[in-house]
C-alpha cells in the first residue's frame, strides 16, 4: 500500500465501533513506525512485535541506531503499550476529580514491567548488541481517541474533559516526563502519520506533487516481526 492507502486504512480503523481492534491498528502502525522514534535518536533498524519476556509479551519495540558525538553507533530501544482505539483514558472520580481508567491503570503496569524485564535481561541485551540497561527507554501508551479521551457519564462533557486534562497533567509532570513516557491518542498516531507524508510533498505553483517514491526510499528499511496478537 502507499502512504496515502495506509492513512486512510488507519484513519478507518480507529473509527470502528463496537468492537476492540487494537491488532488492526497495531499492523497499520508498524508501516508507519517511523513516527514512534524522536527525531534526534537516529534511524530505525529492526520492529518487533509481541515479543515475549519474563512478565508477558510487548506489544511493540523499537530498535534504533543513534550516532554519538564521535561517530560511533550506539543501539537504543523503545518500549509501547498498544491499547484499542475504543477504550478512554479517563474516567470520572468525584465531582472535583477525574482518575485514569482500569484500561490505562493496565497499559502503564504492562509497561514498567515490560521495561523492567528487558533492563534485566542480560541475553535480550547481548543478543540485540545493547551495550547497557539505561539504552533500553520508555516509548508510551497508545489508547483512545481524542472524542473518547474520558468517560464523562453523567457529568457535564466540558467539565468531564477538563477534570481528565488536569489528571493527565499532574500524571505527566509527576509520572511520564521524567521517565520518557509518552501518552498519545490513536488520533495523535494519524495525525503524525499525515505530517510524515506531508514532508515528503512538493508544492510547485499550483501543483501538488507527491512524492510516494521519495518517501519510500528515504525512509530507512525497516525488519518487522509482527507475531501473535496485542493484548
Amino acid at each position: 500500500m502507499t502512504k496515502d492507502q495506509i492513512i486512510k486504512a488507519l484513519k478507518t480503523a480507529i473509527e470502528v465501533l463496537g468492537t476492540h481492534n487494537e491488532s488492526e491498528c497495531a499492523g497499520l502502525l508498524l508501516e508507519v513506525c517511523n513516527i514512534l522514534l524522536p527525531t534526534d535518536q537516529g534511524h530505525i533498524q529492526y520492529v518487533d512485535s509481541e515479543q515475549s519476556v519474563y512478565s508477558g509479551r510487548v506489544d511493540l519495540i523499537v530498535y534504533a541506531d543513534a550516532v554519538e558525538t564521535f561517530g560511533s553507533i550506539r543501539r537504543i530501544i523503545y518500549v509501547w503499550e498498544l491499547k484499542a482505539p475504543q477504550l478512554s483514558l479517563f474516567s470520572i472520580d468525584t465531582n472535583s476529580r477525574a482518575r485514569p481508567t482500569d484500561h490505562l491503570y493496565d497499559a502503564e503496569n504492562q509497561l514498567i514491567h515490560y521495561h523492567d524485564s528487558l533492563c534485566n535481561n542480560s541475553s535480550f541485551l547481548e543478543t540485540h548488541k545493547i551495550l547497557s540497561a539505561k539504552d533500553v527507554k520508555f516509548g508510551g501508551i497508545i489508547i483512545g481517541r481524542f472524542n473518547n479521551y474520558v468517560e464523562h457519564r453523567s457529568m457535564n462533557e466540558e467539565k468531564a474533559k477538563n477534570l481528565a486534562e488536569h489528571a493527565l497533567r499532574m500524571r505527566q509532570d509527576l509520572f511520564y516526563t521524567p521517565r520518557g513516557i509518552k501518552i498519545w491518542t490513536w488520533d495523535t498516531i494519524l495525525m503524525k502519520a499525515r505530517l510524515l507524508a506531508q514532508s515528503f510533498t512538493t508544492i510547485k505553483g499550483d501543483d501538488s506533487t507527491q512524492l510516494h517514491a521519495t518517501l519510500n526510499a528515504t525512509l530507512p528499511a525497516l525488519t518487522i516481526k509482527a507475531t501473535g496478537h496485542i493484548n
